[in-house]
């Protein structure tokens, strides 16, 4: 081995620490427990209870009904920002008098923090103040004040809403990035050839992205499985939109049951990853076809 390749090497030794430190060991920690029954009253008392964690996961209604709604953010999420995504990557990848203002109030929202989101939507949601109700009544769609996050099915509506709001701008700008690595030249003569701007997407941006669709599919695929703060600041722990990593908190933190916890921690990875390797299959399929 050279010598410039052995200090290179020398370089990653911290790196390799880092990892082992901050995520192999927890991780290690996170699967043995899981096969234990641990109180976070008393986690010095620790009993073996095998697969019984894992089991009484897949029993517990409430987990089930957090993986439905978490499915149900997952799938509306994926679909919303695919195409909100590309058609404001679209709209963006040309110079325009005042792009850089409309680049920035397209960033605005990933750039604030998702309960801050959260909090500010649960305001515009609020039946007495807030602007969703006023400027419908004032528009006379509806006669009376709705009550947004109260409803089971709307709540989920206003939460997938928000988050697909604060997800976009991401997609957006790394379909972006993407269209504006396609040579002006193709469009030229997709012009001089008569293409009208709907034709040259389909024929020309839509192939030329397909190579990032699996990046933008990993990042909605995260974001729905993390999504909490939304969620929680908006409707609480409620039983009709409460997401997986919601259900997490409170077995862990609320009912004090650690070894249940880690086991739906590591059930919800394995589920992303499970998720993301048919997504990558799909995509990596269609774009070899």
């Amino acid at each position: 081995m050279k010598k410039k390749e052995k200090q290179l090497y020398l370089w990653l030794i911290p790196m390799v620490i880092f990892l082992a430190g901050f995520v192999l060991a927890p991780l290690i920690v996170t699967i043995k427990d899981s096969f234990f029954s641990v109180s976070l009253l008393n986690m010095n008392d620790k009993e073996f209870v095998g697969m019984v964690n894992y089991i009484n996961l897949f029993k517990d209604r409430n987990v089930i009904k957090a993986f439905s709604n978490t499915s149900f953010y997952l799938i509306t999420a994926l679909i919303a920002e695919t195409l909100l995504g590309l058609i404001f990557a679209y709209i963006l990848k040309e110079k325009f008098k005042g792009h850089g203002i409309a680049v920035a109030i397209l960033i605005l929202p990933w750039a604030l923090p998702p309960l801050v989101n959260g909090i500010m939507w649960k305001l515009i949601f609020d039946p007495s103040i807030g602007m969703i109700n006023t400027f419908l009544m004032k528009l006379g769609i509806i006669s009376d004040a709705i009550i947004w996050l109260n409803n089971p099915k709307l709540s989920k509506i206003c939460i997938i809403l928000v988050h697909v709001w604060r997800m976009v701008p991401l997609i957006t700008i790394i379909f972006m990035a993407k269209m504006k690595s396609i040579p002006k030249e193709v469009f030229e003569a997709a012009t001089i050839d008569g293409a009208s701007k709907i034709k040259q997407f389909f024929t020309i941006i839509l192939p030329s992205v397909r190579s990032v669709f699996i990046i933008t599919l990993v990042q909605g695929c995260i974001g729905a499985f993390h999504l909490f703060d939304e969620a929680y600041s908006m409707t609480g722990i409620a039983y009709d939109t409460r997401s997986l990593l919601i259900q997490n908190y409170l077995t862990a933190f609320r009912e004090y049951d650690l070894g249940k916890g880690m086991a739906l921690s590591l059930v919800i990875s394995f589920s992303l990853i499970v998720v993301m390797i048919i997504l990558n299959f799909i995509v990596r399929r269609s774009v070899d076809d």
